[in-house]
């Protein structure tokens, strides 16, 4: 099970531009489960949360996506970071901290039309 998740996360990185590859099949290998199942949110395809490794959220690529959104939530839906992504991951900011209950998504679009959504995911 776990060679055929590395394998398809190799696969997702394939399609991401040459420097994420480089960048983040070490990251996602390291990861070596999928933490974000994908499933649909308001019929939207889905976005794949890949995980948090070395201070950065990682999530796969979405066909046609120009950018993509990623926030961060408390336990009460408040968004704490909102961080426009122009790639497949989000780097977290010096000093933050996770607390209970905080879940993170991610949106992807084309232009500024939502074309695909993960499903939230918690931070730990």
């Amino acid at each position: 099970m776990k060679d055929h998740i590395i394998t398809t996360v190799a696969v997702l990185l394939a399609r991401t531009r040459r420097t994420s590859r480089v960048a983040l099949l070490p990251l996602a290998v390291a990861a070596g489960t999928v933490i974000g199942c994908g499933e649909r949110v308001d019929g939207l395809p889905p976005v794949t949360l890949l995980g948090e490794r070395a201070g950065a959220l990682v999530w796969n690529a979405v066909p046609d996506a120009t950018n993509y959104r990623m926030d961060i939530m408390d336990s009460a839906g408040k968004v704490r970071i909102a961080h426009a992504a122009p790639d497949t991951f989000a780097t977290l900011p010096v000093g933050f901290s996770v607390t209970r209950g905080d879940q993170w998504w991610v949106r992807a679009y084309n232009g500024k039309k939502i074309i695909a959504a993960s499903e939230r995911a918690r931070m730990y």
